[in-house]
């Protein structure tokens, strides 16, 4: 293991410590007057606990890391995109060309949150699988992929991507996400 390895994991260790006070206070009603400001720390915080928990013997890279607010999709109701979450995702690459421990590493991945009360809901496909996972005491929603790799010359995947509560903005053109977002 490198020392930027090293580093990069000791601090999804103090993230994770971070996230699980954070998440503490939580309730089921996102609290009036919360800003996306307030939901973008947690949401990445939840991004690195998730990446973190993959056995590191099995890491290639990470790489894709999005940091970015989204429309909640509400576009008949909010036609100028004011309701917005904060979206934080990353690709796991896997050292493994077996399909079957790629997606052993993601059932792992996901029965580490069922363990804490999360709901898992899975849907598969030929070339991996979807888990969404949802917590009554969280906001947030994780979402795992594994993709099996081996099309294409790609590689096995794991994808985590977390989706904050849906709070107001000032849209995405505003200084309060341009700010969030460079």
């Amino acid at each position: 293991m490198v020392k930027g390895d090293r580093i990069f994991r000791a601090s999804l260790v103090v993230l994770s410590i971070a996230l699980a006070a954070t998440l503490s206070g939580c309730g089921e009603d996102t609290a009036s007057g919360e800003r996306i400001v307030d939901t973008k720390g947690p949401t990445q915080i939840l991004r690195n606990d998730a990446a973190s928990r993959v056995d590191e013997s099995m890491l290639l890279s990470a790489d894709r890391k999005t940091d970015i607010s989204e429309s909640c999709g509400l576009e008949a109701k909010d036609p100028d995109g004011l309701m917005r979450y904060w979206h934080s995702g990353i690709n796991l690459n896997l050292d493994t060309s077996s399909a079957e421990s790629a997606q052993s590493e993601g059932e792992k991945l996901v029965a580490s949150y069922v363990s804490e009360d999360w709901e898992a809901t899975t849907q598969s496909g030929s070339d991996g699988s979807t888990t969404i996972l949802e917590n009554k005491a969280s906001e947030q929603e994780i979402r795992v992929t594994v993709t099996n790799g081996g099309s294409g010359g790609l590689g096995a995947m794991i994808t985590v991507d977390v989706y904050g509560p849906c709070v107001e903005t000032g849209g995405p053109d505003s200084e309060e996400i341009k700010n969030l977002e460079s």
